[in-house]
């Protein structure tokens, strides 16, 4: 993957669209591999390849945002970077109609905030449409309300 990355990003004869595809598409393995140091670096080095792409792809924006936010929250960032990467998400996400990336993004937000978490737990809930996303809606729903109460009687 090093190697791919590499050579897709190489200013001599790489190929930036499939950098950018490739560094999307390997934030699983970077997380599984704990190797979240270099997971930020690589979402950094395809934001800054993404300005150089003429026709730059919203759709590969978003997914770079939603690893962005998905990196800075392993890597326990500031919250305020995970925000800005998650809202940036989600507003990619809406205006492309990806519910996937947009209850990624709620998700993520939901995890960071907690007098607004409610309110991240109920949009998530109106557009989760499988079984398993309607569970996690739930669970959500409960636990921002759960913690809400524990803080408020604590």
């Amino acid at each position: 993957m090093r190697a791919a990355l590499d050579w897709a990003f190489s200013p001599v004869d790489g190929d930036i669209s499939i950098g950018i595809a490739l560094t999307v598409a390997a934030a699983p393995l970077w997380m599984c591999l704990s190797l979240i140091d270099e997971w930020r670096v690589r979402v950094a080095q395809g934001f800054a390849a993404l300005g150089t792409v003429a026709s730059a792809d919203a759709r590969l924006e978003m997914k770079l945002q939603a690893a962005l936010g998905a990196s800075y929250a392993w890597a326990g960032s500031d919250v305020v970077e995970i925000e800005s990467a998650w809202t940036k998400a989600l507003d990619l996400s809406r205006r492309l109609g990806d519910v996937e990336h947009q209850l990624r993004a709620l998700w993520g937000l939901w995890l960071i905030h907690d007098r607004q978490a409610p309110a991240f737990a109920r949009q998530f809930a109106a557009i989760a449409s499988t079984p398993a996303d309607k569970l996690v809606s739930d669970r959500m729903i409960a636990l921002s309300y759960s913690s809400r109460e524990c803080r408020v009687l604590g």
